[in-house]
């Protein structure tokens, strides 16, 4: 009965170790992918907050631009008071081109008159 037992003994011991290793192996594995994922993350955030600084310099760069063009225009009502005429001439003098302008979705804005040499009208 000894021996068998002895032999039982054995065999849980040799299975424990190795369940023991495989275990440490696994865990051990485990913890390189989080270290490596952990490193990915730290890499995607720098390419994120990268890819913010521009755009933070994008808009930046877009307000400058809309304010210099508010600026620089004058709306519908304003040219046809500052011309003193109605705004059905405005709008026979953009069709013939006689306003510099812009349209921006479904409104014109005309340039200053001080910005393109006074108005060919």
């Amino acid at each position: 009965m000894n021996r068998k037992r002895k032999e039982l003994e054995d065999k849980f011991s040799e299975v424990s170790i190795v369940r023991t290793e495989n275990y440490d192996m696994n865990l051990s594995n485990t913890f390189d992918l989080i270290g490596i994922q952990i490193k990915a993350l730290n890499n995607a955030s720098g390419e994120l907050l990268q890819r913010r600084e521009v755009i933070q310099k994008a808009a930046e760069s877009i307000n400058e631009q809309v304010a210099m063009l508010v600026n620089s225009t004058l709306t519908h009502d304003q040219i046809s008071n500052e011309l003193n005429v109605t705004r059905p001439t405005i709008n026979r003098w953009r069709r013939q081109g006689r306003l510099p302008f812009i349209k921006l979705g479904r409104d014109y804005y005309y340039f200053k008159p001080e910005l393109v040499g006074g108005y060919n009208v």
